[in-house]
């Protein structure tokens, strides 16, 4: 499982740009594309500054997004991570609207996560994230074949929760948060002082849900 799923990543990430799609399981036209090494344009660059400073509510970190953070984000955080693989998700008007990924691979017991969803741009497509998420989904049990697929949530983030039901989702753990801040930036980590402020859902999918 380690050998094939590292390669299975590694080869995604020296694809071309843009030219491999994996189109959607419900015939909608969606598709996602992975961001390869070859994919950083400045306006791909600009596009998740700003997914990711709009959506801050999402994640356990807020921070000021800035440029040269993606920058160094992409290049440290998905391109040199063998177990992280990032996806485009384009609608059936070839618009890219956001992006989702896998990643913390799990080697002995056969797991992943699916992370970084985000919806970044209004699509007049209905369901373009379900749609994705189920590509994804498909793409993982097909390519990686996991044992199991986990995906976090906050407790607040009412539309990812909705999303991940849908999906076929299922919460198993809560994990609780507290705030802590420093140097103008807001972090949700494991408790320590016994004062919950959000719960993490950690949820694992349920059977074969994608098809």
């Amino acid at each position: 499982f380690e050998k094939d799923a590292v390669k299975t990543v590694l080869l995604e990430k020296e694809k071309t740009f843009m030219k491999c799609k994996y189109f959607s399981p419900l015939n909608d036209g969606v598709y996602i594309t992975p961001v390869t090494l070859d994919a950083y344009c400045e306006e791909l660059i600009q596009n998740f500054s700003r997914w990711r400073s709009n959506n801050q509510h999402g994640f356990v970190k807020k921070f000021n997004i800035t440029i040269e953070g993606t920058k160094t984000w992409l290049d440290l955080a998905v391109q040199q991570r063998k177990d992280r693989l990032l996806f485009l998700v384009v609608d059936s008007n070839d618009k890219v609207i956001g992006h989702l990924g896998v990643s913390s691979f799990d080697f002995i017991n056969k797991t992943c996560e699916i992370d970084n969803v985000v919806r970044g741009e209004i699509s007049q497509q209905n369901g373009v994230m379900f749609s994705a998420s189920k590509t994804l989904i498909k793409w993982i049990d097909q390519f990686v074949k996991p044992n199991k697929i986990y995906i976090r949530v906050l407790n607040d983030n009412t539309a990812a929760l909705s999303l991940y039901h849908r999906l076929g989702f299922v919460p198993f753990q809560l994990e609780g948060l507290e705030k802590v801040e420093y140097d103008e930036v807001i972090e949700w980590l494991p408790v320590t002082n016994g004062v919950i402020d959000r719960f993490f859902f950690k949820m694992k999918l349920k059977g074969k849900q994608y098809k």
